[in-house]
């Protein structure tokens, strides 16, 4: 049997402007992860959901996207309504703790 050793160079990440040990880096920020989020949310709306909508409602699937369009409508309606009502953050769960009180 023919033992095979491998060793691997140790590196370290080291700061650019300062050539120390920069330990961890912060590479994705909040704006990065936010978009990073979103297109997996509309990729996932955009590729998978018409096909899967086209299968069940065959030639009225334009329809149903309308009529689901204008429901959709009437949530963010109600969401900004909300949001304008409510003078702190904490999104749906702000607004449930300032309609029924804390949980």
């Amino acid at each position: 049997p023919v033992k095979i050793a491998c060793t691997l160079p140790e590196t370290k990440l080291t700061s650019p402007a300062t050539g120390r040990d920069a330990g961890l880096v912060r590479a994705v920020g909040t704006f990065s992860f936010s978009a990073a989020i979103i297109n997996g949310v509309v990729g996932a709306g955009i590729f998978s959901l018409p096909a899967a909508m086209a299968t069940m409602a065959g030639h009225l699937a334009p329809l149903a996207f309308i009529l689901c369009a204008i429901a959709m409508g009437a949530v963010v309606l109600c969401c900004a309504e909300a949001s304008g009502r409510v003078a702190t953050s904490g999104g749906t769960y702000g607004y449930a703790d300032a309609a029924f009180g804390p949980l």
